[in-house]
């Protein structure tokens, strides 16, 4: 098997896993809670391919599950301001963690902190979990930050040094925040090769743990469990299990969330909101977050590199329509990567605005004139483009359907065609097998995290997740820029210039930033977090009566 494993042989590695393990612990069947019980219920509508978190592609339900297992060196608060978790202190010019010159930051971690095994954190897995994300064998999650190190020396077992090429202001948020991946064990993967990373048996059942949660099983389909890590160093949570619950169909976590069976839904439907809203054992939850939808296109194909065509694709799509319609309000239209719950934000870009003339005049300009049955023929080829997304998502099939009927308006005929999220994110997205890819993107309290995934040319896969190969040579000089800036206001302004250089070469089709809705039912000690996964606080949760 390849370095590089496809999503098709991971697959396939996940189901001889669950074969062979049928009898094991990964095929225990869900828990069901109940008022006053100690077992929480999170629904999942998406399965995650893995739950090793320095493996990409990145999927907000394993992040999920993969927070509660396996914390990074500070938390990241809904403020954004970060804490210590593994770290004892967060490092500062001012208590000389970070060198004035901004290359060398020193972590003194936790102290007296124990994997689920016993087995001693020290400085060694950090410089284990560094190495991986590095490694060109590993499909990792990113580089970002990562790829800025020199040198990484372990000073002892409480103590490691990182040594940058040049300064990173986002070093501490991008890199060891719980925003990103946590920490992997040493000892584990120091007996794997990094040709094996990919699909070692670690990544489908953690057999160490440093959170307040430890792996107890997986049933492909049905439900990953997680149970209460009698070696945290922390408080120990309240709840001794949580169950992600597998279930594809929303209606089904619909009524199972209004029965009391369900805990937690997360990434609810705004079409359920009403219903949600007139049962008084639910509570709902609106929040600001750092993430936004868009339809990514893929740079290799001949059709989408002409600026014409994307152009028109922009100004051929309503984005107003479809937060009124589909989000009823609760979403504001983008015009880039930056959104306005983030401090770069630039409130001069303006989305495109609506204008199916102009549309079809640049579309007539590229050569694509009006051909029979309303779409439009260039060298005898119809302009037939396909749009997927995950499937089962009610928002994201009504905006591909407005958008299929809008743009079929000017002449270009939209093939749908979703996928299950797995398929979706682990083979069509990461190999490039898409023109159209709407999905949500989301960041951290730092923006150059999602602007370096989604525009760096050095994070095209399987070195990142800039997915639709985009590569414009003004990025990354801009982004070295910005991250070498220790002032906000000097960054800002770099900033600004990255996001009129999206606006003006279109590399995704953004749609909207929606608001984040949770639904809670006997769910207490929970609350939101915009910047990180609704299971930052899990420690805190219990089941009310």
């Amino acid at each position: 098997m390849s370095a590089n494993i496809t999503a098709k042989a991971a697959a396939g590695v996940l189901t001889l896993l669950f074969a062979t393990l049928g009898s094991g612990p990964i095929a225990s069947a869900a828990a069901q809670s109940t008022p006053g019980s100690d077992t929480a219920v999170v629904a999942m509508y998406e399965e995650p391919t893995s739950l090793n978190p320095i493996l990409g592609p990145q999927m907000d339900f394993a992040t999920m599950v993969d927070l509660t297992m396996f914390p990074n060196l500070f938390g990241v608060q809904p403020d954004g301001k970060l804490t210590p978790d593994l770290a004892a202190v967060v490092p500062t010019v001012q208590n000389g963690g970070i060198s004035k010159d901004g290359l060398t930051y020193t972590f003194h971690l936790r102290p007296h902190v124990e994997w689920s095994d016993g087995q001693p954190f020290t400085a060694q897995d950090v410089l284990k979990t560094y190495e991986l994300l590095v490694d060109p064998h590993v499909n990792a999650l990113t580089t970002a930050g990562f790829n800025q190190v020199s040198k990484a020396d372990v000073l002892d077992p409480q103590t490691i040094r990182f040594t940058l090429k040049r300064p990173y202001a986002p070093f501490l948020t991008t890199c060891w925040s719980a925003v990103q991946m946590g920490i992997i064990p040493a000892h584990v993967f120091d007996k794997v090769a990094s040709t094996d990373v990919n699909k070692a048996p670690f990544n489908y059942a953690p057999s160490a743990a440093l959170g307040p949660y430890m792996f107890e099983s997986w049933k492909h389909g049905a439900a990953i469990t997680v149970v209460a890590n009698p070696h945290y160093y922390g408080k120990q949570p309240k709840l001794k299990k949580i169950v992600f619950q597998i279930m594809p169909d929303q209606n089904t976590i619909l009524s199972s969330i209004q029965a009391g069976s369900v805990n937690l839904y997360t990434f609810v439907p705004i079409q359920q909101v009403s219903t949600l809203s007139s049962n008084p054992a639910v509570k709902l939850h609106f929040y600001e977050q750092s993430a936004w939808e868009w339809g990514q296109l893929n740079f290799k194909d001949p059709v989408l590199q002409d600026k014409r065509v994307r152009e028109a694709l922009e100004y051929g799509i309503d984005r107003q329509a479809i937060v009124d319609h589909v989000w009823q309000g609760k979403a504001t239209p983008t015009a880039d990567s930056q959104i306005p719950m983030y401090w770069s934000f630039d409130a001069a870009i303006k989305p495109y605005p609506y204008d199916p003339k102009k549309a079809g005049a640049l579309l007539d300009a590229a050569g694509w004139k009006m051909g029979p049955g309303g779409v439009r023929v260039k060298d005898g080829k119809q302009l037939v483009l396909t749009y997927s997304t995950t499937a089962g998502n009610p928002w994201r099939e009504e905006t591909e359907q407005i958008i299929q009927q809008q743009l079929g308006q000017v002449g270009v005929k939209i093939d749908i065609h979703n996928y299950p999220a797995n398929i979706f994110f682990g083979n069509i997205l990461f190999h490039g097998q898409f023109q159209i890819a709407e999905y949500e993107a989301t960041g951290g309290p730092d923006p150059d995290l999602r602007i370096y995934r989604a525009d760096s040319c050095n994070a095209i896969p399987p070195h990142g997740s800039n997915y639709g190969s985009w590569c414009d040579k003004r990025i990354d000089p801009l982004l070295q820029q910005e991250e070498a800036a220790t002032d906000r206001s000097e960054r800002k302004a770099i900033f600004n210039k990255i996001s009129a250089i999206e606006h003006e070469e279109m590399p995704s089709l953004f749609y909207y930033s929606p608001k984040g809705i949770l639904a809670t039912s006997h769910l207490e000690g929970f609350s939101p977090n915009g910047y990180v996964q609704p299971t930052w606080d899990v420690t805190d949760w219990f089941i009310g009566k």
